[in-house]
């Protein structure tokens, strides 16, 4: 199968990524077999993603980052699992979680979702999601699309301590 590449894309935010390699080499995956990351272009990339992970893990998305060419950061929100990229993370936990065997059926992977998945009490806030979410989201595309010098300067600088001035746990990486 032949696939275009648009060269006009020069900014990506992905959030919450699949798409990377499995953790055991012998398990097929045809969504990472098919990425092609030989872009033509210079493409500024922000992966954001959640500690506790249970539906795209962070080794995954690690693998995604590992693949993705320079210039790229990522930057991992603590305490946090792939419903906190969602706008009513609450409603989620109230009413997904319990059920979660409706929306996957009753197999080992969805037990394993429901085992691991950090209870709503402990997890990061939906605010400090949403503003983790908005304010890197923002950044990002103010620095690049924008060439925002402030914006750009702030994404260099210490992620994490400025983050945590807002009282947002995360883990950054360049």
């Amino acid at each position: 199968m032949e696939t275009s590449i648009d060269d006009r894309i020069s900014v990506i935010l992905p959030m919450a990524s699949s798409g990377g390699a499995p953790e055991d080499p012998d398990e097929e995956s045809p969504a990472n077999d098919a990425l092609d990351f030989n872009w033509k272009q210079k493409v500024n990339t922000l992966y954001l993603a959640a500690e506790n992970d249970t539906l795209v893990p962070l080794y995954s998305v690690n693998d995604l980052y590992s693949s993705t060419h320079e210039p790229k950061q990522m930057v991992i929100l603590k305490n946090a699992d792939h419903f906190h990229f969602v706008e009513h993370i609450k409603l989620v936990y109230d009413v997904l979680v319990p059920e979660l065997e409706k929306f996957f059926g009753d197999n080992p992977e969805t037990k394993s979702i429901k085992e691991n998945i950090l209870p709503f009490s402990v997890s990061c806030s939906p605010e400090k999601a949403h503003d983790f979410l908005l304010g890197l989201g923002l950044a990002h595309f103010d620095a690049h699309l924008k060439q925002n010098p402030e914006a750009a300067k702030w994404l260099a600088g210490d992620i994490k301590a400025q983050m945590a001035e807002r009282g947002i746990e995360v883990i950054a990486k360049k």
